[in-house]
Protein backbone atom coordinates (compact mmCIF):
# COMPACT_ATOMS: atom_id res chain seq x y z
CA UNK A 1 0.00 0.00 0.00
CA UNK A 2 1.44 3.10 -1.15
CA UNK A 3 1.59 6.39 1.81
CA UNK A 4 -0.23 9.41 0.85
CA UNK A 5 2.06 12.30 0.01
CA UNK A 6 2.07 15.05 3.01
CA UNK A 7 1.61 18.63 1.49
CA UNK A 8 2.87 21.40 3.42
CA UNK A 9 1.08 24.10 4.01
CA UNK A 10 3.51 27.26 3.59
CA UNK A 11 2.32 31.25 4.94
CA UNK A 12 2.14 33.68 2.87
CA UNK A 13 2.48 37.58 3.51
CA UNK A 14 0.09 39.62 0.78
CA UNK A 15 0.54 43.27 1.47
CA UNK A 16 -0.98 45.37 -0.75
CA UNK A 17 -2.25 49.36 -1.22
CA UNK A 18 -5.86 50.40 -1.79
CA UNK A 19 -9.30 51.44 -0.49
CA UNK A 20 -10.26 50.02 2.91
CA UNK A 21 -13.90 50.72 3.34
CA UNK A 22 -13.59 51.18 6.93
CA UNK A 23 -11.80 53.80 6.91
CA UNK A 24 -12.83 55.29 3.86
CA UNK A 25 -9.80 56.33 2.80
CA UNK A 26 -6.60 54.64 0.60
CA UNK A 27 -4.04 53.07 3.18
CA UNK A 28 -1.77 50.05 3.48
CA UNK A 29 -3.38 47.02 4.15
CA UNK A 30 -1.78 43.08 4.64
CA UNK A 31 -3.15 39.61 5.80
CA UNK A 32 -1.75 36.23 5.44
CA UNK A 33 -2.50 32.86 3.64
CA UNK A 34 -1.63 29.43 3.95
CA UNK A 35 -0.93 27.82 0.82
CA UNK A 36 1.21 25.09 -1.00
CA UNK A 37 2.66 27.48 -3.88
CA UNK A 38 2.66 31.20 -4.42
CA UNK A 39 0.19 30.62 -7.67
CA UNK A 40 -2.12 29.02 -4.37
CA UNK A 41 -1.45 31.90 -2.40
CA UNK A 42 -2.42 34.19 -5.10
CA UNK A 43 -5.50 32.71 -5.90
CA UNK A 44 -6.74 32.53 -2.05
CA UNK A 45 -5.59 36.15 -1.46
CA UNK A 46 -8.29 37.06 -4.79
CA UNK A 47 -10.68 34.69 -3.17
CA UNK A 48 -10.84 36.73 0.17
CA UNK A 49 -12.18 39.93 -1.35
CA UNK A 50 -9.99 42.01 0.14
CA UNK A 51 -8.44 42.99 -3.35
CA UNK A 52 -11.18 44.32 -4.98
CA UNK A 53 -10.10 47.89 -4.09
CA UNK A 54 -6.52 47.17 -4.79
CA UNK A 55 -5.38 49.94 -6.70
CA UNK A 56 -1.89 48.39 -7.45
CA UNK A 57 -0.83 44.38 -8.34
CA UNK A 58 -0.43 43.12 -4.75
CA UNK A 59 2.78 42.36 -3.47
CA UNK A 60 2.77 38.69 -1.78
CA UNK A 61 6.09 36.69 -0.33
CA UNK A 62 6.42 33.61 2.03
CA UNK A 63 7.06 33.78 5.53
CA UNK A 64 10.25 32.38 6.44
CA UNK A 65 10.11 30.88 9.70
CA UNK A 66 12.73 31.83 12.42
CA UNK A 67 14.41 29.79 14.86
CA UNK A 68 13.22 30.20 18.34
CA UNK A 69 17.40 31.23 19.11
CA UNK A 70 16.72 33.85 16.28
CA UNK A 71 16.04 37.68 17.77
CA UNK A 72 14.84 40.21 15.12
CA UNK A 73 16.61 43.23 14.98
Amino acid sequence: MKMKETVKMKKYQVEYYGWIPSYRDFDSDDFTVEATSLNEAKEKAEATGKLRFAKYEPHIYEVKNKNKNERDY
